[in-house]
C-alpha cells in the first residue's frame, strides 16, 4: 500500500490482555471421515455456518476468520511419486483455498515449511531443500523447494483473505498468480530468469470461474485430469487455477517462454560504510496512473540533498512544481533551506513495485512499470485504501448511499473506485479511481471510456466503492452503457 502512495495500512487483530495476537483453536463437530469426503465449497459453507452460530465469538458481524484446517492429509500410494499438480491434489484430503464474505479457508498440507516465528522467516524463505513428493504434499507452482511451498502457501492464503475484503481476481498481482512470488517481499532475487522450452499441448493454462453467492470458488480447468465421478470433485477446489506445469524440454517441441523463479540468494550484509561526499545526481521519470508524468531530479552534495520535481499533464501542461533542499537524515535534524510547491493533494505517485521479475519496458517511447509479482494490483490497492475495514468510520454511513440507474451511478459521499469485472470469471479488466478531496457523486458509464473489454462479452459486473467504504455490486449489460 505504501508503494502505491497510500501509506501503510492494516486492520485490527484480536488481542489478549497483553495486546498479543490471539490464535483461536476451534474444534468442529465435523468428523474426520466426513470432512475428507467433502469438497472445498462444502467445507467453506459448513464452517462458515458453524462459526457464525458458535458462542465462542462475540460481535460476529465485526469478525473475519482467517482459518487453517488441521485435518489436511496427503496420502499417495506406496512407492508412487505424483508428478502433476492434479495428481498431488488427488491424493490430498481436507484441502482447499477459498475466501469470501467473512471466511478465508485454507489447507495445511505445507504448514511445516512455514516460519514458526518472525525470527525464522529468512531461514524458511531460503530453505533450498527439495520436497519429497512420495511423502509430502508439494504445492509450490512446480518449483519443488521448501521455500517455494512457503511462498505459495502464504501467498495463496493472503489471496483468499483478499476475497473477504471484496477484492476480485486481477490480471496480475496477489489476486492473480502473483501470490506465488510472495518470497520476493522478504528476499533478494537473482537478476536473471530461467526460460524453459515447453510443449504447447502439455502446458497447463490458468482459468478462473466464480459463483454469484457470498464466496468465490475457482475451479481448476486442467488438461491432465477429467472428472468422472462425484469423489473426484474435491480435487478441483483450488482458487485461481493450476500453476504452470514445468516439463523437461523436448527436441521437436514448440518454444513457449515461461518464467520460472530462481531460488532466493543468501548473502552477507556488510556495515560501516562512509557516505560518498562527491556530487551525485539522479534523474527519475515516472508515468502516473492518471496519465500525467513526473520528472524528479535528486542532487546530493556532502550533507545536503536537493529534490526538484515537475509534473506535466498528458498534453504537456505544467500541473505541479516543487523544490526543496534538506540535510541528510544521517547528519542530524532536517533543515529546509527553501521550498515551493503547487502540488495538488489529489495526485498519488506510486513508486516502483519492487517484486516484479522484470524491470521496465519501452512502449511508445515512454517507460512504464510492469505490473507483476507479489503486490496489490492498482485497483485492489485503491479498494483497500478506502475499505471500511481499514478506516475508522462511525458506522452510521448506510450502504444505500450508492445506487445505479441504467448507466448512471450515484454516491452521496462521493466515489473512490469504480471497477468493471468480467462475467463469469469475475476478473477486473478496467477501473476508475477518484482520489481528490471532493470525489464525484455521480458517474456515467460510457463505452468510449472502457478499455480491454473481454471478447464476446455481453454483460459485466459493476463494483463501486464510496468515500466511507460502502460498496455496490451489480451486473449490467454492456449495451446499456452510454455511447
Amino acid at each position: 500500500m505504501k508503494e502505491h502512495g497510500f501509506g501503510r495500512q492494516t486492520f485490527q487483530l484480536e488481542v489478549d490482555s497483553n495486546y498479543e495476537p490471539i490464535c483461536n483453536v476451534f474444534k468442529s463437530k465435523l468428523t474426520l471421515e466426513h470432512a475428507h469426503s467433502m469438497t472445498g465449497n462444502e467445507l467453506w459453507t459448513y464452517f462458515a455456518r458453524e462459526l457464525m452460530t458458535s458462542s465462542n465469538f462475540g460481535k460476529k458481524d465485526l469478525c473475519k476468520w482467517y482459518c487453517f484446517m488441521s485435518f489436511t492429509r496427503y496420502q499417495p500410494p506406496e512407492g508412487e511419486c505424483p508428478k502433476t499438480h492434479s495428481e498431488i491434489l488427488k491424493y490430498t484430503k481436507g484441502h482447499t483455498a477459498l475466501g469470501g464474505g467473512g471466511l478465508a479457508l485454507f489447507g495445511t498440507g505445507n504448514l511445516h515449511t512455514w516460519a514458526s516465528s518472525i525470527y525464522d522467516i529468512h531461514k524458511c524463505f531460503t530453505d533450498n531443500r527439495k520436497i519429497d513428493r512420495a511423502k509430502l504434499m508439494d504445492d509450490s507452482a512446480y518449483r519443488e523447494y521448501y521455500w517455494a511451498n512457503y511462498a505459495t502457501g502464504l501467498g495463496a492464503s493472503l489471496h483468499e483473505l483478499g476475497h473477504t475484503f471484496d477484492l476480485a481476481h486481477t490480471p496480475s498481482g496477489i489476486m492473480a498468480r502473483g501470490f506465488d512470488d510472495l518470497h520476493k517481499v522478504f528476499t533478494v532475487q537473482r537478476s536473471k530468469v530461467t526460460i524453459l522450452n515447453e510443449d504447447n499441448e502439455s502446458n497447463e493454462r490458468l482459468s478462473m470461474s466464480s459463483t454469484d453467492n457470498s464466496i468465490e470458488e475457482d475451479e481448476v480447468q486442467r488438461s491432465d485430469m477429467k472428472v468422472t465421478n462425484n469423489n473426484d470433485r474435491r480435487y478441483k477446489d483450488i482458487c485461481f487455477g493450476s500453476p504452470y506445469k514445468k516439463l523437461p524440454s523436448r527436441r521437436n517441441s514448440s518454444n513457449v517462454n515461461i518464467y520460472i523463479a530462481p531460488p532466493p540468494v543468501v548473502f552477507k550484509i556488510e556495515t560501516g560504510f562512509k557516505p560518498v561526499s562527491t556530487l551525485q545526481t539522479v534523474n527519475i521519470s515516472m508515468k502516473n496512473y492518471d496519465g500525467s508524468e513526473t520528472h524528479k531530479t535528486i542532487t546530493k552534495d556532502n550533507c545536503f540533498e536537493t529534490v526538484t520535481e515537475v509534473t506535466l499533464g498528458e498534453s504537456g501542461q505544467l500541473l505541479a512544481k516543487s523544490s526543496k533542499r534538506e540535510r541528510h537524515l544521517s547528519t542530524g535534524s532536517t533543515c529546509s533551506s527553501f521550498s515551493h510547491s503547487s502540488q495538488s493533494p489529489t495526485r498519488v505517485i506510486p513508486s516502483r513495485l519492487p517484486n516484479s521479475p522484470k524491470e521496465t519496458e519501452l512502449t511508445a517511447t515512454k517507460y512504464h512499470y510492469i505490473d507483476d509479482g507479489a503486490h496489490w494490483y492498482r485497483a485492489s490497492a485503491v479498494l483497500l485504501r478506502f475499505h471500511r475495514w481499514f478506516n475508522k468510520y462511525s458506522g452510521k454511513e448506510s450502504k444505500k448511499n450508492l445506487s445505479i440507474t441504467g448507466c448512471r451511478l450515484k454516491a452521496c459521499y462521493g466515489f473512490r473506485l469504480v471497477e468493471l469485472r468480467s462475467n463469469p470469471e469475475g476478473e477486473v479488466f478496467h477501473h476508475w479511481e477518484f482520489l481528490s478531496e471532493t470525489p464525484p457523486t455521480e458517474f456515467v458509464l460510457k463505452q468510449s471510456r472502457v478499455k480491454n473489454v473481454p471478447a464476446e462479452a455481453k454483460t459485466v459486473t459493476i463494483f463501486a466503492e464510496d468515500n466511507f467504504g460502502s460498496v455496490l455490486k451489480k451486473k449490467i449489460d454492456l449495451e446499456d452503457f452510454e455511447i
